[in-house]
């Protein structure tokens, strides 16, 4: 979730609709890291959810 980035920088600072889009990115590029960190089952199983409900086409890039 965007609150602790938006609470970091500071509301004022943050461009909401850019975030919108940058977030599912940066999302499905820790997915891609995650089984060389060893967190498949953890985190991947974590971030495969959330991208599904959120942003499900970019699950088939990850593939």
């Amino acid at each position: 979730m965007p609150g602790p980035l938006i609470e970091g920088y500071g509301a004022e600072a943050v461009d909401r609709e850019a975030l919108d889009a940058l977030l599912p990115l940066m999302m499905l590029r820790r997915l891609i890291d995650t089984p060389g960190l060893g967190l498949a089952e953890t985190d991947g199983a974590w971030i495969t959810a959330w991208l599904r409900e959120h942003r499900p086409g970019l699950l088939t890039l990850a593939r």
